[in-house]
């Protein structure tokens, strides 16, 4: 959810203007990816 929240805010730095993507969202990809797979390896245990 918090990866498109920050559609809605308005740019920090004016750097991110710049960015096809904005700070809070690329710092967001990672936290969403280790959870995927978290949620990934805890379903093959069950599965087990």
């Amino acid at each position: 959810m918090r990866f498109l929240f920050e559609y809605l805010k308005e740019n920090q730095e004016a750097f991110e203007a710049s960015l096809p993507l904005n700070m809070g969202q690329i710092l967001s990809i990672p936290l969403v990816l280790v959870g995927i797979v978290i949620l990934a390896l805890s379903f093959r245990k069950k599965a087990e």
